[in-house]
């Protein structure tokens, strides 16, 4: 037990707090000395397959990537994740490949979008939470694309918010943002907008 504690701990410091079960088993640990961890309280369960040191705060986009590794975020918790927003998710949004079967589609935390092949990995990046675990999510372009071809169904003074701190934001490229806007056969209407914007 106290080598099994010794490796929970190192591989806790080495992952930010995070031990997937299947990391654990690859170091020798055991499913029981995990369990008899979690009684002790040195870490807890954060979803299925993955722990988290007791100390260390959960971090709800690393655990919603680690459980649907193929969803990629998008809509308004991508703006959240960019900084587009500080209003933080009361329900987080990714988008699914056309066709995916896995669970996400029941789960009642996440709201999720569906995407065809040709358009699904698109503009998609990594870029780390707030708490410094990796992600991935739909580049800024694209994401205020999307929220603008959902207007109907998204918080649209929300979205109009966001495309204002993208205009205030350095790393901002209307050339980016007008090719994304081609995608969704957008680029005349995001053009005005963003000129009535400026």
């Amino acid at each position: 037990m106290p080598l099994a504690r010794e490796k929970v701990l190192d591989l806790l410091k080495k992952n930010k707090g995070f031990l997937p079960s299947k990391l654990a088993r690859e170091a020798g640990i055991s499913f029981s000395a995990l369990k008899r961890l979690e009684r002790n309280e040195l870490i807890k369960r954060a979803t299925r397959g993955l722990y988290i040191g007791s100390d260390v705060w959960p971090d709800e986009f690393y655990i919603a990537q680690f459980r649907y590794p193929n969803a990629i975020f998008s809509h308004e918790t991508a703006l959240y994740l960019h900084g587009l927003c500080d209003r933080y998710p009361m329900r987080l949004m990714m988008t699914a490949l056309s066709g995916d079967r896995s669970n996400i589609f029941k789960d009642p935390k996440i709201r999720v979008f569906r995407s065809g092949a040709n358009l699904f990995n698109e503009r998609a990046e990594t870029i780390e939470t707030e708490l410094g675990n990796s992600v991935t999510v739909y580049s800024m372009e694209r994401t205020l694309c999307e929220c603008l071809f959902y207007r109907d169904i998204l918080d649209l003074d929300h979205v109009i918010s966001a495309l204002k701190w993208y205009i205030l934001n350095p790393d901002r490229d209307f050339d980016k943002l007008l090719k994304c806007a081609e995608l969704f056969n957008m680029r005349r209407e995001v053009h005005f907008l963003m000129a009535a914007m400026l």
